[in-house]
């Protein structure tokens, strides 16, 4: 066995890296074995001509079985907080990135595989697909993480990225979404930005983007009723029912901050 062929992954995206590990091990090879690095020293001779995978080792067993590791064909999984162990594991063996295309991501959370058309048209129902959408097209450019979207399986008005993860949203392309983000309201982020990526909107967020632009407000920061059309006047009562907004006086509006 070729030890040059072996290689480490440093798992920056948490729980959809272990899918990610264990799909290249069940697809991409034939004979493999999932072993505790302890395990591997004292099985090593049942070993041959396997491919062995290990999760998670620590600096201690790394350095206490090197010499076997070298020896072997082996792939190995280290988070990316183990700093220790992947400058130790860079002087033996070179590293590789967890590589993935969309279905993996769509497999992972057992969802269907949608279009971004269909996706859009699902939007308009269930928030749960309008953040899915945003995910898509903002994957690649701000490395977001799959795994933070595992909990549409139980609930998917729940929390899912926090603003941390659009830190490095281009403030040129998405202004609106940008200045949103300084608001560190996500709810309202989540629906800026999906209009800013399709043009999609509603009255409800018609209604919110005026409520945030100073132009149209009043020295109170309020917005008269009267400026409304009779649809965005429903939906204007609405959100008052709904807590957004809150009447300061007669016909004149403003945002609950």
């Amino acid at each position: 066995m070729n030890w040059k062929r072996s290689y480490f992954i440093v798992n920056d995206k948490g729980f959809f890296g272990d899918y990610l590990f264990d799909k290249l091990r069940t697809n991409e090879y034939e004979q493999t074995v999932l072993i505790t690095i302890n395990e591997f020293k004292l099985k090593i001779t049942d070993l041959k001509d396997k491919v062995i995978f290990i999760k998670y080792p620590n600096y201690e067993e790394l350095l206490d079985n090197i010499v076997y590791l070298l020896g072997q064909e082996v792939i190995i999984l280290l988070d990316s907080t183990q700093e220790k162990e992947i400058k130790l594991l860079n002087n033996y063996f070179h590293q590789k990135n967890l590589e993935y295309v969309l279905e993996d991501v769509y497999d992972f959370l057992d969802i269907e595989n949608l279009s971004q058309e269909e996706l859009i048209l699902l939007s308009k129902k269930k928030k749960k697909y309008q953040i899915i959408y945003i995910f898509n097209e903002l994957r690649n450019e701000l490395n977001l993480n799959p795994s933070k979207l595992l909990n549409f399986k139980t609930n998917h008005e729940s929390e899912t990225f926090s603003h941390i993860d659009f830190n490095n949203l281009d403030k040129n392309k998405f202004p609106e979404s940008y200045q949103a983000l300084k608001e560190k309201d996500m709810d309202y982020f989540y629906k800026i930005l999906f209009f800013e990526l399709t043009g999609e909107t509603t009255n409800q967020l018609n209604i919110l983007r005026k409520l945030r632009d100073k132009k149209q407000l009043d020295k109170d920061g309020c917005i008269n009723l009267i400026n409304f059309s009779k649809e965005e006047r429903e939906q204007l009562l609405t959100l008052k029912m709904q807590g957004f907004i809150y009447e300061m006086k007669e016909g004149n509006f403003k945002l609950i901050e």
